[in-house]
């Protein structure tokens, strides 16, 4: 299973890729953000090209990983660049391939990246150390990706109704983001409210609309690096990637809410749903993740629905729950 899994459009490029000018001896090194400090006009220059390139530059030192990314990563990677910055980008690249990211690496690696959702990226990085004293300090690293359109999941992995991702895909997903341990998430679980009822009032016709009105109106809420899936009969499940704080939950998890109680353009004009939300801990099960983001729905819909609450504090989500 892999780390990373999402799919983005890329153009396809043919031409070789180019190397920006020579950086400073050392760039100022970053804390864990998008951007580096800008130490001198030279380096400020450096900055500015890279930015302007459509292929991902990045910069890597031994022992921090990465110290700088480009605005790229986000329609190449479906990441942001601050998601990426102080981590190790080796893990990224599939054991069995060539490492652009590892120590000693130099001139053009062909390669694969893992990507949060998704077929891995098929890339080119072409790797230029910069060295300081005789000594590598840097690898200034340029990826150019070679996809050609957007993956799709085949049928067979989607909801007929919706055209979501399945139960399996959420909890493939889940369970490969939970296996890297890098990346917070949070799972939030949308039950739709008096659906029986709507389906014996209006027709099953009508059940049928809301349910997928609802999804298509909480995918358009959702970035493109989250998954929406169909999890079971009225309930839907969003994986929100690099969500790892209580409140952050909560507040989607209320926007989710909100969204779906706007008014419906048919019958029966109003439907509500119970919002629970959960965030997943390093070494939890995703079914367990899955579970305590229902329980935390079904307990809204016990009240009457039309809410939104959080299952528990991260802690109780180890291991062990």
């Amino acid at each position: 299973m892999r780390p990373w899994i999402q799919s983005a459009s890329i153009d396809d490029g043919t031409d070789d890729v180019p190397a920006p000018a020579a950086p400073p001896a050392k760039l100022a090194a970053a804390p864990r953000s998008a951007a580096l400090p800008v130490a001198s006009a030279l380096d400020a220059r450096f900055l500015t090209l890279a930015g302007t390139l459509p292929d991902l530059v990045s910069l890597h030192e031994p022992g921090r990983g990465c110290v700088y990314a480009s605005a790229v990563t986000k329609s190449l990677l479906g990441a942001e660049p601050s998601d990426l910055v102080g981590r190790d980008w080796s893990e990224l690249v599939p054991p069995e391939d060539d490492n652009p990211f590892a120590a000693g690496a130099t001139g053009r690696v062909s390669h694969r990246l893992l990507r949060p959702y998704g077929p891995p990226l098929v890339a080119e990085t072409t790797v230029t150390p910069v060295k300081e004293g005789g000594a590598i300090v840097q690898l200034l690293c340029v990826t150019r990706g070679f996809d050609t359109g957007s993956w799709e999941l085949p049928d067979s992995l989607r909801d007929r109704l919706t055209g979501l991702p399945t139960r399996d895909v959420l909890l493939d997903r889940l369970g490969s983001l939970l296996a890297y341990g890098q990346m917070p998430v949070a799972a939030i679980v949308i039950d739709l409210d008096h659906l029986s009822a709507v389906n014996a009032r209006f027709g099953r016709d009508a059940g049928d609309r809301v349910l997928a009105e609802t999804a298509s109106r909480v995918q358009a809420m959702l970035r493109p690096t989250d998954l929406l899936g169909r999890l079971e009969d009225e309930r839907l499940c969003a994986l929100c990637l690099g969500v790892g704080d209580y409140q952050a939950a909560i507040r989607i998890a209320e926007r989710v809410r909100a969204v779906v109680a706007r008014p419906l353009p048919f019958e029966p004009v109003i439907a509500t749903a119970s919002v629970g939300a959960a965030l997943a801990a390093p070494g939890s099960q995703p079914e367990t993740v899955l579970r305590l983001a229902t329980r935390a729905a079904q307990a809204v819909k016990r009240r009457g629905g039309n809410a939104a609450q959080m299952h528990a504090p991260p802690s109780e989500l180890g291991p062990e729950a």
